[in-house]
């Protein structure tokens, strides 16, 4: 058996292995009337790749509403799931964006209840829950972001982390969800610039064009573009 195949082999069991815990954690939330949506990876990997090991995924980025997030957190603690601590501050925890729990297979979840702390980058979340699209896997039913909420989410999640830990599966993210869906690219923009992610989504987007030759258009990039002193500053640190 060759490397490849190995590492092929692995990443399946691997990503199986996060299929089976998101019908659980599904399945437990909505047993008690909480919606959730599946972030990113295992949601990308069913609706923009052709097959979704070409996107790896070992975790779990469910969203789920403001109001709910305290009894999901409850729920997912009740069923054995444990919480990794945010912060000794307890006003800090109670204000935190997501939680993070291991399930008893080893799984990560992150429970979000907003796409980005410290209030940055602010988005409706009932609104993306409005417009979500239903995805499958098998005969699972599931939610995901629909096609200009999952382009702005990928920009606010490059914008959050200052492009630290973005990389070229990041970019071909985009490169997939703008080649294999139509973008409706004034919603995005009003969308982008409501959550004040304008610089953000301008250079992942152009990374994004120029690496990978994503299709997008020039007129979009040239609506985003920061202005000139701003562009210099952050061609230096981006």
């Amino acid at each position: 058996m060759s490397a490849l195949d190995h590492a092929s082999i692995v990443r399946a069991v691997s990503q199986l292995g996060t299929e089976a815990c998101l019908e659980s954690v599904q399945s437990l939330l909505h047993s008690h009337g909480i919606g959730v949506l599946v972030l990113k990876g295992v949601h990308l990997g069913h609706t923009v790749y052709d097959d979704p090991i070409e996107r790896p995924y070992s975790d779990l980025d469910l969203l789920v509403r403001p109001r709910e997030f305290s009894d999901a957190v409850d729920l997912l603690e009740t069923r054995g799931f444990t919480r990794q601590a945010v912060s000794t501050r307890r006003a800090t925890e109670d204000d935190y964006y997501c939680y993070t729990f291991f399930s008893h297979n080893g799984v990560t979840v992150e429970l979000h209840r907003a796409l980005a702390g410290q209030r940055r980058y602010t988005v409706d979340v009932d609104g993306l829950f409005q417009r979500a699209e239903a995805w499958t896997i098998g005969r699972g039913r599931f939610g995901g972001l629909g096609t200009e909420d999952l382009l702005v989410h990928l920009c606010v999640h490059a914008a959050k982390s200052a492009f630290v830990f973005i990389g070229e599966k990041h970019l071909r993210d985009v490169g997939q969800v703008v080649g294999r869906r139509t973008v409706d690219w004034s919603a995005f923009l009003s969308r982008i610039r409501s959550a004040d992610c304008r610089a953000g989504a301008y250079y992942l987007l152009l990374a994004a064009k120029k690496q990978l030759g994503a299709q997008i258009p020039d007129s979009v990039l040239d609506a985003l573009k920061p202005s000139p002193i701003r562009t210099l500053w952050l061609s230096r640190h981006l």
